[in-house]
């Protein structure tokens, strides 16, 4: 179950320390911390750390009682990096038992890496693009993930008119009534799209069924565009920017200012989009009584909620019932789907 957890950590990119006792190293008597349970033999693994090292930014075993301090501190600081993620720590019994020659620092030997900016010629490009475009499209899984990456978004899509998709979306990026959301697949959108922005989406289609046109651009945006931690992931990237959500797309923002079409050109397609948004909302609403369907459940659970409620959906969750309007009251299960997440 730990183990899930961590997966479930590692693919929704949260900082955590995991720490856990190994079997003892040694077997003879009067060593403290030795063996001294018959199950020290056969629980022992050839490389405990190699159980989740696939899903770990890092991972050690203590090899001394004095380098617990320093172990403890690089560990916090490479989880709170970008991209964030779990790392693991195995703690042999032996040296737990072992006494202190000196005190732990009281203050932190590393700290995480300031997070990295977004290459302004990179920013340049995709400024560019975004300024010619005349159907361009947003998807997003983890944009939402701050106030800042929410507003970011909601801001760019305004300014522009930007089509914004939130796919399988672990964060709410974008109120379900703001009028440049376009729902939550992306495929019937990709037909139309001449630019494509993947916003922190690891899978922002299913190629089986559909995907951009031959002649659309696809820039992919976020702390870790590539998602290098995945083994295969070959998604089509024109242009990949590396950088935090909300500071790289205010400055996208910025760029493109100097590049963006008339503003009738603008409001004729904010327009089309507000149409078609409010269209699809119309379609997936009002589920009517009878069968107690998931989405009926969910239009149910959408009159009863409060404005600060929170929702945590592990599974039948139908989005196009809920009103959701502010980031932080919505949380997805992890791409991994690892169940017993929600709990």
């Amino acid at each position: 179950n730990a183990i899930n957890g961590f997966i479930n950590a590692s693919r929704q990119n949260v900082p955590m320390l995991l720490c856990a006792g190994r079997s003892p190293l040694t077997e003879g008597p009067g060593l403290a911390g030795a063996r001294n349970n018959y199950i020290h033999w056969a629980q022992e693994h050839f490389d405990q750390g190699a159980m989740l090292r696939e899903f770990a930014k890092w991972d050690y075993e203590l090899k001394d009682a004095d380098q617990v301090g320093a172990a403890v501190d690089r560990g916090l600081a490479i989880a709170a990096s970008d991209p964030q993620g779990p790392v693991y720590l195995t703690l042999p019994r032996e040296i737990l038992a072992a006494p202190l020659r000196r005190p732990a620092d009281e203050s932190p030997l590393q700290v995480p890496v300031s997070p990295p900016l977004a290459d302004p010629e990179a920013l340049e490009e995709a400024a560019r693009l975004l300024g010619r475009a005349q159907k361009p499209l947003l998807i997003t899984a983890n944009g939402g993930r701050t106030p800042e990456g929410s507003a970011a978004i909601s801001a760019l899509a305004e300014q522009f008119a930007v089509g914004v998709v939130q796919y399988r979306p672990r964060y709410m990026a974008i109120s379900t009534e703001h009028p440049m959301h376009l729902g939550w697949d992306p495929h019937s959108a990709l037909k139309e799209a001449d630019l494509v922005l993947v916003v922190d989406c690891d899978v922002p289609w299913i190629p089986r069924q559909g995907g951009p046109r031959d002649e659309a651009k696809v820039v992919h945006l976020g702390p870790d565009p590539l998602f290098a931690r995945y083994p295969m992931r070959a998604f089509r990237t024109d242009l990949a920017v590396a950088g935090r959500v909300a500071p790289t797309l205010e400055r996208l923002r910025e760029l493109a200012a100097r590049h963006a079409p008339s503003a009738k050109a603008l409001q004729a397609r904010r327009e089309a989009i507000t149409s078609q948004s409010a269209a699809l909302r119309t379609k997936g609403r009002g589920a009517g009584g009878g069968a107690l369907t998931s989405q009926f459940a969910s239009a149910c659970l959408n009159g009863l909620l409060g404005e600060d409620a929170l929702l945590v959906n592990e599974y039948p969750l139908v989005l196009e019932e809920m009103t959701i309007r502010e980031p932080g009251r919505y949380y997805g299960t992890p791409p991994s789907g690892g169940l017993g997440w929600g709990l």
